[in-house]
């Protein structure tokens, strides 16, 4: 018999299988309003959730048991979102301010290109939530307001869905 897949590759298949749904939507989707703070524990792989739950997870994802379920489980790459990770993590931001603010490149800008770049390559809710982190180390390091950056991030974001249209 094969090993069962682990809490983070269950967990990450959650998180695929969720989609752009946010982590509430999903839990009345499977019928259990209110556990939004357990469905980004299960993401996260720090508990799995009940055979019961897996099943409706599955029938969420278009697979008819628990065993396809697992068999997918197994099957998600560590990698997959590496060219993501290591973009988020070379956007250091001492490097970029260097960088890009000694050419002149204007700071929302660079914000609207980076959010573009992520929105265009399908980066996961946790992935944005990482380069909202960056971009607002990267606000405070340039001296750049919060509304500036913010209205950098929501431009790259309608610009990004209009394309996909």
């Amino acid at each position: 018999m094969a090993a069962l897949p682990t809490g983070e590759q269950i967990g990450r298949l959650i998180n695929r299988i969720r989609g752009a749904r946010t982590q509430k939507e999903f839990a009345v989707a499977l019928g259990r309003p209110g556990s939004q703070a357990q469905v980004s524990k299960w993401e996260r792989g720090e508990v799995a959730p009940d055979p019961d739950t897996l099943v409706a997870v599955a029938q969420l994802g278009g697979m008819s048991s628990l065993a396809e379920f697992y068999e997918a489980a197994e099957a998600v790459d560590d990698d997959e979102d590496a060219p993501a990770e290591r973009f988020i993590r070379a956007l250091s931001v001492e490097g970029v301010v260097d960088v890009y603010g000694s050419v002149g490149v204007p700071t929302a800008d660079l914000i609207a290109a980076v959010y573009a770049y992520a929105e265009r390559h399908g980066f996961t809710q946790r992935q944005m939530r990482k380069l909202d982190r960056w971009r607002d180390d990267y606000r405070k390091a340039t001296g750049e307001s919060q509304q500036d950056a913010t209205h950098a991030t929501d431009t790259a974001r309608r610009t990004a869905d209009a394309s996909r249209r």
